[in-house]
């Protein structure tokens, strides 16, 4: 099969139709049935036929009640929190979520890899309503200590990081690139960090190589739709 710019494999087409399945016949909510159940959406085969899925729109989902968006037994709810990018917002996206426990442990850049790489403290940059934040906070980690910044003081923050010995960050690529004169200034120490985990938005190729120029030692981590895929 031809790979295309999306980077789309054929080694995802089961997980899609697994996730197409369960919201498909979700016993919780019709909420995606009542959008695709017509539309002969499942089962994928190929690249073409993902292309097919019509996209959900905020307004649809902003359209429908909280409690018609949730897919799990309301009493396996553990909390919610406002979608990534939406915190800002005049109209934030609430999301119900599962278990903490067993949205952390899927992912190796919450769980395993800051020990892999040695990290000692890890600095998170986050805006305070969003489920990052909120999940890492609540979060014991073995291998390195947690020091939350504040993004609304990024002088004062870039300060901590250095004094600290920051040597890895949590945060979304806005964040980051504003964040970097204020490191600059402080004298912080760019080539210590050893890991960066990004996510909440997009960032572009050029973003990206501006981010490995700028930590040259660094492995980067890029998370996209986390807490939307963390919602079962």
């Amino acid at each position: 099969m031809e790979n295309f710019a999306t980077n789309f494999t054929e080694e995802m087409i089961p997980k899609i139709n697994e996730v197409l399945k369960f919201v498909l016949d979700n016993p919780h909510s019709d909420f995606y049935r009542k959008k695709y159940g017509s539309q002969n959406v499942y089962p994928i085969k190929s690249y073409e036929d993902f292309q097919k899925i019509p996209f959900l729109t905020k307004d649809e989902i902003l359209a429908t009640p909280l409690a018609g968006r949730i897919f799990v037994p309301e009493s396996d709810l553990s909390y919610f929190s406002f979608s990534s990018g939406t915190t800002n917002s005049k109209k934030p996206t609430v999301l119900p979520h599962a278990s903490f426990d067993r949205a952390s442990n899927k992912n190796p850049a919450m769980k395993d890899l800051p020990e892999k790489l040695g990290v000692r403290r890890l600095m998170l940059l986050k805006n305070v309503l969003s489920p990052g934040f909120f999940k890492n906070i609540r979060r014991k980690f073995k291998s390195h200590m947690l020091i939350p910044g504040d993004i609304h003081n990024l002088p004062i923050t870039a300060s901590i990081a250095k004094e600290l010995n920051i040597d890895a960050f949590n945060t979304s690529p806005t964040v980051l690139y504003y964040f970097i004169p204020h490191l600059r200034t402080a004298g912080f120490d760019f080539s210590s960090v050893k890991m960066i985990n990004l996510g909440g938005e997009f960032c572009s190729s050029q973003r990206v190589s501006y981010f490995k120029d700028i930590f040259p030692n660094s492995f980067f981590v890029f998370r996209y739709a986390n807490s939307e895929t963390d919602v079962r």
